[in-house]
């Protein structure tokens, strides 16, 4: 928000505080009130991009390249693709993934993720923290099983969800902003 490049969600999309969360970064209109126990899962895909940055990090100075340099390269150039994805608006990422050329270094990695399973993984992941987002589960034990991972240890999960509070589901008239804070209309 301080940078003028955060994400309110605005139930119902009303046009003075569609104005206002504007001035602060990007405003998305929710008409469907489902919609708002859904849309927030997203930001909790944060971590997992964290997790990417470091790893892209990491395997560069494993190559021998400086931990600043190989710090500031990996953040400059995430946000230099994270811009893309947002300058492609509500017409969604399909015409980001097809530009990437037939046999090429882009469309090789996609391709070699895709076939891990990777992509089925995140969903299945989405899945699970909306289950518990939405209050239907208090950890991953609804998380649907991948070819990957044959299911999550229940025993393993449940000891994990008891040292962790199951967060409330928000009320429908509510904004979500990216610093954590849900305001009321």
């Amino acid at each position: 928000v301080k940078d003028h490049a955060g994400v309110t969600l605005v139930h119902p999309p009303d046009p003075e505080a569609m104005r206002i969360f504007e001035l602060c970064g990007t405003a998305v209109g929710v008409e469907d009130s489902g919609a708002m126990d859904t849309l927030p899962v997203i930001t909790c895909t944060m971590g997992a991009y964290y997790g990417l940055l470091q790893t892209l990090h990491h395997w560069l100075v494993d190559k021998g390249v400086d931990y600043g340099a190989a710090s500031i390269y990996v953040g400059a150039l995430m946000q230099s693709i994270a811009l893309d994805g947002k300058n492609a608006g509500a017409q969604g990422f399909e015409a980001l993934i097809t530009e990437q050329t037939p046999g090429g270094y882009n469309e090789m990695g996609l391709r070699e993720l895709r076939e891990a399973g990777v992509w089925d993984e995140v969903r299945a992941t989405l899945d699970s923290i909306h289950a518990r987002w939405t209050g239907r589960a208090q950890g991953s034990e609804l998380r649907p099983e991948t070819t990957r991972r044959g299911g999550i240890n229940a025993a393993t999960e449940q000891a994990t969800s008891d040292k962790v509070a199951l967060a409330p589901a928000l009320p429908a008239d509510s904004l979500l902003t990216d610093s954590g804070f849900d305001l009321l209309l």
